[in-house]
């Protein structure tokens, strides 16, 4: 299988390309914007630069290769449109595999399922679930498949732009960490390698529905003030923290991961506080290469 994943070059899809390549046995090219015109193969993987802000025949060109194409990059309703045309002008494409996230639930203090009716409150949040019906919709009259993966806060490397990150950082280089509120906002935390496993799964199973939806999260929430006391006790280290004012945001999102469980009757090999352990280790390794 031949696997094209758009934003490769990503935080997730590095980690989804070497699970595909390592776990799944596939043929993988991903796309970035490193250097203009430039592409190489390098650990049985394709890399191109593709600017989907400018137009051009290349991605088009690609597609005419590739089974599956897993689309790994932030919204917007332009890049979108230019991967729909280059999708529909390829005969080989059978399955769309889109990134989103499980932020397009309801506010809830409980995990909520594929079936829940999306309540988005966020730009980011509306854009995604917009991105989302605009794939359905294509593959009404295409010979492709829809895959949609919603996922939770992915976390576990230095690459990670996310609240874990920061928090690391931070008590890494005594620098001050800033948060909105009380700390008490809930998120679901899953690590890169969990998601990444579960991800490479999707692409490569055979789907036989026209379009599916799987939450790919740890389904259990926690708190910001919950992730500082644990990496602070992994750390024995204590973290400065300034409080602002709280932004608009949901207080509290989980994803129930049963339905992916199910599917491939395996659960995520890290909770939160091994999941933390690991990623601390990969930052101390860093700053001690820094020293």
């Amino acid at each position: 299988m031949r696997v094209l994943i758009i934003g490769g070059s990503g935080f997730i899809g590095q980690y989804l390309s070497a699970a595909l390549v390592e776990k799944q046995y596939c043929d993988v090219i991903t796309t970035h914007r490193r250097d203009q015109n430039f592409h190489e193969r390098k650990n049985d993987k394709g890399h191109f630069n593709i600017d989907l802000n400018q137009p051009g025949n290349s991605l088009k060109e690609m597609m005419c290769d590739v089974d599956v194409v897993v689309i790994s990059i932030q919204p917007n309703h332009a890049h979108m449109r230019r991967i729909r045309l280059a999708i529909r002008s390829s005969r080989r494409v059978k399955k769309i595999v889109y990134l989103s996230t499980i932020m397009v639930y309801p506010d809830s203090d409980v995990a909520q399922d594929e079936s829940t009716r999306p309540d988005v409150l966020t730009e980011y949040e509306m854009n995604k679930l917009q991105e989302e019906k605009i794939f359905e919709t294509f593959v009404q009259d295409s010979d492709c498949v829809l895959c949609i993966a919603r996922l939770g806060n992915v976390y576990g490397d230095v690459k990670d732009r996310g609240v874990v990150n920061y928090i690391i950082n931070a008590l890494l280089d005594g620098s001050v960490f800033t948060v909105n509120g009380e700390g008490s906002i809930v998120r679901d935390y899953i690590q890169i390698h969990d998601a990444s496993m579960f991800l490479a799964s999707l692409v490569t199973f055979k789907q036989a529905k026209k379009v599916s939806i799987y939450n790919v999260s740890n389904g259990k929430g926690h708190s910001i003030n919950r992730l500082i006391e644990i990496l602070e006790s992994q750390t024995s280290l204590t973290l400065a923290v300034q409080r602002v004012p709280e932004k608009i945001e949901k207080h509290s999102v989980i994803g129930d991961s049963t339905v992916l469980i199910k599917l491939w009757q395996q659960r995520p090999l890290y909770n939160i506080k091994s999941g933390l352990r690991h990623t601390l280790k990969i930052y101390e390794g860093k700053y001690e290469k820094t020293v």
